[in-house]
């Protein structure tokens, strides 16, 4: 469902635009009527339809609709067709709504819509009739020192009617819901906010067979969730667990199908993954650490991780082992105070871009406050499978090569960091390696091999922006 809301951005777009007014104000009372038909996933021989639309007192109309052909599925796939532009119509019995849409067709840039070739207009007839009487309904949620509560009347409806595709092809709307919805929403957003959440983790990571695997799982008071990923040069799976998965302060076992990402046509599984470990007591938790306009303290009981993970993918099967060199877990408290940055503006570096890099010896140690520097990178930081990390706020320094290993360290930095190394034959800087976090935690730490004499580049920096205090060593 994740996969198919990501797809439908105009859907997901609708719901923002009648919740943002609620939340872009402190303490705002906010009152709405609203009628909504959904249609979550229709499937028939000639494929699957997610269709939804929404009337808004305050907004006015939307709708929005995802097709995808036979024999794609939501699962597996992007959608065949997406609507660009919807208009829909509610009457006390009646829904009428219209559809343009285009191909699915993802653009070079990824920040631009995937607008293809026009299809043409999907029509929706339905008729709506009550079932049962009008209900009211109370919410009350907290989140830390954040206070939300909406109050209402709703009427529920059964649906019957039509939806037509432009190639005639016409779904039956019975499985579809709809509502009619008289509420008052009072949010509030207090300057500084605090965040208490408790959960027990668990993060395994392994490199086999050139290719990288990472396990995780996430229990707390809603949910128990799980995922295994598999990354290599020509290969991009990720699990969708077949079953329930069990994650307590003493067991672990989830079992995954795996799908494949670089293959858009694929229906199938293309392996699978089958966990199970122990979880036994051992020391304390207690962190404190600081990102952007955040402090966090977190507190609780390590674990000791014991167990397997056999994976199978197309091209081998492994056994790996699920303990302390590659799993760490934690049933851990954590508390977020967000606070908005105070004072004035930091100070330019002299060494913002690498044209005024400044030299450090090796075995030397610096300290500088970053808020003041550019927030883009000067140069990418490409890392391990020519993954892009998304550094800002950067600083520069240089180094010259001992013939041996170099590592350059941010460990003792109060923000999440991330440092890359570059040479330059001249013509422009060329990457060496970037790492973002290492050892669990937010500090990054590479070590590269140098040859005798060569200079070489170093932009460290904060993870999607941050800044703060950085400290950088080279040994």
């Amino acid at each position: 469902m994740r996969r198919i809301l990501a797809s439908m951005g105009g859907m997901a777009l609708a719901t923002s635009l009648l919740v943002a007014p609620v939340a872009a104000a402190p303490s705002q009372r906010f009152s709405d009527t609203q009628s909504v038909l959904a249609c979550e996933g229709i499937t028939d021989e000639a494929g699957t339809v997610f269709a939804f639309v929404v009337e808004s007192e305050n907004f006015g109309s939307f709708a929005d609709l995802a097709f995808w052909a036979a024999p794609a599925s939501p699962e597996t796939n992007e959608p065949t067709w997406i609507s660009v532009n919807g208009s829909a119509d509610f009457a006390e019995t009646t829904v009428s709504a219209s559809f343009d849409l285009v191909e699915f067709e993802p653009q070079p840039n990824p920040d631009d819509p995937p607008f293809g070739d026009p299809v043409g207009t999907a029509t929706l007839e339905a008729t709506i009739t009550p079932v049962g009487v009008p209900h009211r309904y109370s919410i009350n949620e907290g989140f830390g020192n954040g206070q939300f509560r909406r109050q209402g009347v709703v009427q529920d409806f059964s649906v019957e009617g039509t939806l037509e595709l432009p190639t005639g092809i016409t779904f039956d709307l019975s499985s579809c819901s709809a509502s009619h919805d008289t509420f008052t929403e009072f949010t509030n957003a207090p300057a500084s906010s605090v965040f208490h959440a408790t959960q027990l983790v668990l993060d395994c990571h392994w490199e086999v067979g050139g290719a990288f695997v990472s396990l995780f799982a996430f229990a707390d008071e809603f949910e128990t969730f799980s995922n295994v990923f598999v990354s290599g040069p020509d290969l991009e799976l990720s699990g969708v667990p077949t079953g329930p998965v069990t994650f307590t302060t003493e067991t672990y076992t989830a079992s995954f199908d795996l799908i494949d990402h670089l293959d858009e046509t694929a229906t199938e599984p293309v392996g699978s993954a089958e966990a199970s470990a122990t979880l036994t007591a051992g020391g304390r938790v207690n962190e404190h650490f600081a990102f952007g306009n955040s402090k966090v303290h977190i507190t609780g009981t390590a674990y000791a991780v014991a167990g397997n993970l056999s994976l199978t993918t197309p091209d081998a099967t492994y056994q790996l082992a699920m303990d302390g060199e590659s799993c760490s877990a934690a049933d851990q408290r954590v508390t977020e105070l967000n606070s908005p940055r105070q004072g004035p503006k930091g100070k330019p570096l002299p060494n913002d871009a690498p044209e005024g890099a400044l030299p450090i010896a090796i075995g030397g140690e610096v300290s500088v406050k970053t808020l003041g520097t550019a927030e883009e990178p000067e140069a990418p930081c490409i890392g391990e499978f020519e993954v892009e990390f998304p550094i800002g706020k950067t600083a520069w320094w240089t180094f010259e090569g001992t013939g041996g290993d170099v590592t350059v360290d941010t460990t003792g930095s109060d923000f999440d960091t991330i440092v890359g190394v570059y040479t330059d034959d001249g013509s422009g800087l060329s990457p060496i390696g970037c790492v973002d976090d290492v050892d669990q935690s937010l500090q990054a730490r590479i070590t590269i091999a140098t040859e005798a004499g060569v200079t070489y580049f170093v932009q460290a920096g904060g993870f999607g922006g941050q800044s703060g205090t950085l400290v950088l060593s080279v040994n």
